[in-house]
């Protein structure tokens, strides 16, 4: 583990997507500390580890980059590691520290697969960030085989010893103990999926795929949790296929787990993804999930019903697959095999034990 304090985590921003949950996983299993680029009062964040979250602005996020460089002044030296995910973030810490601010070891984490999904000026940009700030890291680490691939495919300057595969933790006593903090008297027979509202995630094909088969599923709905920019368009494709009753978009809930454990089945149907955490949370509470093949690693899970991204017919049979497929008995057991020994102090052990990196051991005082 990190000697306490040493390692110094930054997510851009503290809303509930799955970066962020990821990396508050990471500082708590590592007994760092986490600073937050842009604070969203919606969204609260407990203190862990006795370290109270630090937060940068409210203001726009260029004035949060900015604003980070004072702050990282007590962490700039060698002795603490600072670990970030998001291309734009990653970017700044290495050209920091290429600049001779930073002395401290860098841990990049990829959050998503961006020369497959982007394109135009957007991948220019990404593509700059990676050039100047990249070759600053000490460690890359990838969720997926996939991603990794495509890593080194197109990113020549980073030696590919030091990137790596590392798959995205789970903290599955808290997931299931969260499951169980509300019966949801409300709702009963449904189908479930859940993230931020934004092209990328799927939904338009999910309520296409399922106004398709509701006619054979009577009293069948669909919940997605999860708020975003695409809610407007959402919420029209809905009203045009006449599907208010059927399909409810619930907005964002701070416990999601009870609908993940309650629902007939649960789905992702993201056309592209880096790796869905969400994913791993429902195969903890639920024993039938249907997942688009939208990241790497995904066609190796036994027991998923797997289908074609960005596809409304293919969607639709595995939700018909889903909703049909008898309990054998034994897609539980795969789950919690695959899902077994993904807790985030196994992935921060990782980091020291399995890649030869400058991490900070644990230090054992004398008795």
């Amino acid at each position: 583990m990190f000697e306490p304090g040493k390692l110094i985590v930054i997510s851009l921003s503290n809303r509930p997507g799955g970066t962020e949950q990821c990396l508050r996983m990471i500082a708590a299993a590592g007994r760092g500390q986490i600073i937050y680029i842009q604070k969203d009062d919606a969204y609260r964040i407990e203190p862990f580890n006795g370290y109270t979250p630090q937060f940068i602005t409210k203001g726009s996020m260029l004035l949060g980059f900015l604003m980070l460089i004072p702050r990282l002044a007590k962490y700039r030296n060698k002795g603490y590691t600072i670990l970030s995910s998001a291309v734009y973030l990653n970017g700044w810490l290495g050209i920091l520290k290429r600049i001779g601010y930073l002395k401290s070891e860098l841990i990049f984490r990829e959050s998503t697969t961006i020369f497959s999904r982007f394109k135009g000026l957007k991948r220019i940009s990404y593509e700059l960030l990676y050039r100047l700030g990249y070759p600053a890291a000490g460690l890359v680490i990838c969720q997926t085989d996939a991603m990794r691939n495509e890593f080194i495919k197109y990113i020549d300057f980073v030696p590919r010893g030091s990137v790596v595969t590392l798959p995205n933790p789970i903290e599955l006593g808290k997931v299931t103990a969260k499951a169980e903090q509300d019966d949801l008297p409300e709702l009963n027979n449904f189908v479930c999926a859940a993230g931020r509202l934004i092209g990328v995630k799927g939904f338009d094909y999910l309520i296409k795929a399922f106004h398709a088969i509701a006619a054979e599923y009577k009293g069948l709905k669909l919940v997605i949790l999860g708020e975003g920019p695409d809610q407007t368009n959402l919420m029209q494709l809905i009203r045009a296929l006449n599907m208010q009753k059927q399909i409810i978009l619930k907005g964002f809930v701070e416990n999601p787990y009870p609908y993940f454990k309650k629902a007939r089945v649960c789905i992702v149907s993201s056309t592209k993804e880096g790796f869905p955490n969400v994913l791993l949370q429902m195969m903890a509470l639920n024993d039938t999930v249907v997942s688009t093949l939208c990241a790497g690693g995904i066609q190796d899970i036994p027991g998923v019903i797997k289908v074609k991204p960005g596809n409304v017919e293919a969607l639709s049979a595995g939700l018909t697959g889903g909703l049909k497929l008898l309990d054998l008995g034994n897609r539980r057991a795969l789950f919690d095999q695959y899902l077994f020994d993904r807790s985030p102090e196994v992935f921060v052990e990782s980091l020291r034990e399995q890649f030869v990196i400058p991490l900070m051991p644990l230090k054992v005082e004398k008795s």
